[in-house]
């Protein structure tokens, strides 16, 4: 990792670090890495335990890194296929539990990373597009609304995360105004209506598989994405294009889709690359 990060370094690259899964030396929960115990803010109970553990990780990865200055805490965990209690999907699992447990893992994440490095800064984990953009943004409406309740360790949203981030794909769909600058407008709407407004954002992913739509479409779909934020979003810091390399065919599945890399396992540019 070092000799990694001291590379990217000299070639003055801008590095993120994230982190998304729960171990079992977290949780005490085997053969789940996205179950969390069922949520206790009791003193003493499982679920602060694991809490404990969860701030002192991210401690330890942002003392250990003092390179990395940007740590994305999480990664689309408003959807249920990351951080849930042990039985689901056998028991039912409300969105507003959901953001109980999200907002839990930014506060003692962001504890975590302060303590670890003062000169970091926290980032909130992307934000899926789940069931669609429009859903980032009600999400993201209940994770303020809870912060400002006045029911959580803080209402300054800065506790919990100082660079707002969300993944806004579009599917197969070419991006166009009515379908993806409008909606990210609505989603930082409600960042300003929580003053929040002035706060950096960044798209941590975005892309299209090659699977689905021709290398051509997504080299078109790149390039007209890019200056559609340039255009539009003056508070967005940088998109990170959804993915560098293929993924190795035997890793693929729900969580690693194949097609999205700029460049090809044998390492030759696809087109999207040139564009």
């Amino acid at each position: 990792m070092d000799l990694i990060l001291s590379e990217m370094k000299t070639n003055n690259m801008s590095i993120m670090g994230m982190a998304h899964d729960f171990p079992s030396r977290m949780t005490g929960i085997e053969g789940d890495p996205q179950a969390v115990p069922y949520r206790n803010t009791t003193e003493g109970s499982d679920y602060m335990k694991f809490l404990e553990k969860y701030k002192e990780s991210w401690k330890t990865l942002a003392r250990t890194f003092p390179n990395i200055t940007l740590w994305e805490i999480g990664n689309e965990f408003n959807t249920n296929i990351f951080p849930h209690p042990p039985d689901f999907p056998d028991s039912k699992f409300s969105n507003q539990e959901k953001a109980d447990i999200v907002i839990d893992l930014l506060y003692y994440g962001s504890l975590g990373v302060q303590e670890g490095n003062p000169n970091a800064k926290t980032v909130l984990g992307g934000l899926a597009p789940s069931p669609s953009i429009d859903g980032i943004a009600d999400f993201l409406e209940t994770i303020y609304k809870n912060i400002k309740s006045g029911r959580r360790p803080s209402t300054d949203p800065d506790d919990y995360f100082q660079i707002a981030c969300w993944h806004p794909y579009l599917s197969n769909d070419e991006p166009a105004e009515s379908n993806w600058v409008t909606p990210q407008l609505r989603i930082h709407e409600v960042m300003e209506r929580y003053g929040d407004g002035d706060k950096p954002v960044v798209f941590s992913e975005f892309g299209y598989s090659d699977q689905n739509i021709p290398c051509e479409n997504v080299s078109k779909y790149l390039l007209m994405a890019f200056q559609l934020a340039r255009e539009n979003f003056p508070w967005l810091k940088t998109i990170y294009w959804f993915r560098l390399i293929d993924p190795a065919p035997m890793t693929t599945g729900e969580v690693n889709s194949p097609g999205y890399g700029l460049i090809r396992m044998d390492w030759k540019w696809k087109p999207a690359a040139h564009t």
